[in-house]
């Protein structure tokens, strides 16, 4: 009967442990192979999906260009056209495409002028010896005004008709009391002159 060699029982030992572990790691590569091309996948699928968020995105891809209009060589663009807008009733309303601008407002300068009478002013009236007398008649004052509007001078430079001293004073009594808007002179008010004829006229 022979003695078992403690080396070969050794090898044997090891031999079998080997041919154990063998499967082992066999599946264990198989599985990193898998993981890795699930890995590889997903990245691929994720960076295309990334690809078409961002190109869905881009201006340029939104941008397409509209067909000619009246066959113009140029192409309407989305800014050339006006989206129409709806009320609640379901009829387009046009709207404008900018605000209008509020109007300037009008600056009056007035012009320089001579004094103007008020229409507030009273005739004189008719004398009542020159009434009697037939006596008619037109009278030309010049008055001169101040820059309030206020007579400052009155004296007849003119007549016309039969000649009356009554129709005289009565004229310059009467202007005397009259009121003007002044002369204006470069936007002011200034002292000014203005010839007036009265006449006198028997109905």
């Amino acid at each position: 009967m022979s003695t078992p060699n403690p080396e070969e029982t050794q090898r044997q030992s090891v031999s079998m442990d080997s041919d154990r572990e063998a499967p082992r790691s066999h599946i264990g590569t198989v599985l990193w192979s898998l993981a890795v091309v699930a890995l590889v996948a997903f990245a691929l699928w994720w960076y295309s999906k990334d690809a078409e968020v961002r190109g869905m995105q881009s201006p340029d891809a939104m941008e397409e260009p509209l067909p000619a209009v009246d066959g113009a060589d140029a192409v309407a663009t989305p800014e050339k056209i006006k989206a129409p807008v709806v009320n609640p009733s379901g009829t387009p309303v046009d709207v404008p495409d900018r605000p209008k601008a509020a109007p300037k407002p009008v600056v009056t300068v007035k012009r320089d002028r001579g004094p103007v009478p008020l229409a507030s002013n009273r005739q004189p009236e008719y004398p009542a010896r020159a009434l009697r007398s037939g006596v008619e008649g037109s009278v030309s004052v010049l008055i001169q005004i101040n820059a309030r509007g206020v007579p400052t001078d009155v004296r007849v430079v003119s007549r016309r008709g039969e000649r009356s001293r009554d129709l005289d004073r009565a004229v310059m009594n009467a202007a005397r009391d009259w009121r003007f808007d002044p002369a204006i002179r470069d936007g002011r008010p200034v002292a000014g002159e203005v010839i007036l004829p009265v006449a006198f006229q028997r109905n």
